[in-house]
């Protein structure tokens, strides 16, 4: 049976609109909520960065992406846990054209996000690991296994046979995908455009 892929999310303008009144200098709003004053409003912060990389990646032609980049899985999911994280190729996160933001990261980590990141769906927060730059043995599978997870959301979200944009992408040199999938390389959350394409 054929799942009905899910309507195309709308940017709508307001989303992109940094509502800044630029005949004023722009206010320098602290670190700090008070209850006197609109400061940081983080919700709309996370609202206007998601929008506008589903406005970059519906200008791009990819159905999805997957960047391993921490600034990336932040901006997008508004995530993150430390800098040490940063060159372990151990978090990732996935965005399609007409889904919600997934995270991959360690199993307590996931669990965290699924408490204290309400606007990220439950079953989107999940744990993942695929090998610490090369501390864990290929023959252990976790690439392949991570390939197939990602192949299964890409179809059920109806983008499996669209390109599929990848931001970091230094994994070791191995044919880990299980099934052919188009990505192209150089991915930017906001430019939007892939500087090479391999094909299946």
């Amino acid at each position: 049976m054929n799942k009905q892929a899910p309507e195309p999310i709308v940017v709508r303008p307001e989303d992109i609109d940094p509502r800044h009144d630029w005949t004023r200098p722009i206010m320098a709003l602290g670190q700090m909520a008070v209850d006197f004053e609109q400061r940081v409003d983080f919700r709309r912060l996370h609202t206007y960065r998601l929008a506008r990389t589903r406005q970059s990646l519906a200008r791009s032609g990819l159905g999805a992406i997957l960047t391993f980049d921490q600034h990336n899985i932040r901006y997008i999911s508004s995530t993150v846990i430390g800098e040490w994280a940063r060159d372990k190729m151990t978090r990732y996160c996935l965005l399609t054209g007409p889904g919600d933001a997934y995270v991959w990261d360690f199993g307590s980590a996931a669990k965290h996000h699924r408490l204290y990141a309400p606007w990220l769906a439950h079953d989107h927060c999940r744990a993942g690991l695929l090998g610490l730059r090369g501390a864990i043995h290929p023959k252990a599978g976790l690439f392949r296994k991570a390939a197939d997870e990602i192949k299964a959301i890409l179809e059920a979200e109806g983008v499996a046979d669209m390109p599929l944009g990848v931001a970091f992408e230094r994994l070791p040199a191995q044919p880990q995908s299980p099934a052919s999938v188009r990505h192209s390389r150089g991915w930017h959350p906001t430019r939007g455009r892939g500087l090479s394409t391999a094909g299946p």
